[in-house]
């Protein structure tokens, strides 16, 4: 994991991930711009917000990478990873079940085990939390009444609501996970809470 996750390949990721989403908002600023412009009712030039000729078409472009193809990929980016981690934990423990003894290879085989189902566990309910908000997203850009607009409203409004529901609980999950399943992470936090009530 050392050799793998070095900090140029981390920093390298995290420049990439923010130009990618940079880039892929950026055109909606271009399309709808801040400008001065005649209101008629007060007879006046005013700053306010105009829109060029294009701006539609940009922002169902953008509408489709940003809520569709940008979420879907980390998922099957996430989804990659995670099966190719668990593959390669389960060859590092039938590796050192040849090189190690029986002991030392029961705890490494258990610890390897936790770590997998912890990032599966992790994995899945990222995805599914998030999954259904994609899904509005692509049923949005392929049926037009399913919109604050649209004749679809209320349906929207509660598979919405459901969506942000499932992306608190994942929000809300995951320290649990991490806390049942990993020795080091329960211990720093029961450390962290007898600091917290010494000083309190």
């Amino acid at each position: 994991v050392k050799n793998t996750i070095t900090t140029k390949r981390v920093t390298f990721v995290i420049v990439a991930v923010f130009v990618i989403l940079i880039s892929s908002v950026s055109p909606l600023y271009v399309v709808n711009q801040i400008d001065w412009k005649f209101d008629p009712r007060k007879n006046k030039t005013l700053l306010g917000l105009v829109f060029t000729t294009n701006r539609e078409q940009v922002e169902k472009i953008s509408y489709v990478i940003n809520n569709v193809f940008i979420p879907l990929t980390a998922f099957v980016i996430i989804t990659v990873c995670t099966i190719t981690l668990v593959i390669k934990l389960h060859r590092t423990v039938k590796w050192r079940q040849m090189s190690i003894a029986d002991s030392q290879t029961d705890n490494v085989t258990t610890r390897n085990q936790r770590v997998a189902k912890m990032v599966v566990m992790i994995s899945s309910l990222f995805i599914a939390c998030f999954l259904p908000f994609s899904f509005i997203f692509i049923a949005m850009s392929l049926d037009p009444d399913l919109s604050l607009s649209g004749k679809h409203i209320k349906t929207l409004i509660i598979i919405g609501g459901l969506g942000f529901f499932l992306e608190s609980v994942n929000s809300s999950v995951n320290i649990f996970i991490y806390y049942s399943m990993s020795s080091r992470f329960r211990e720093t936090c029961r450390s962290l809470f007898r600091i917290n009530s010494h000083g309190q």
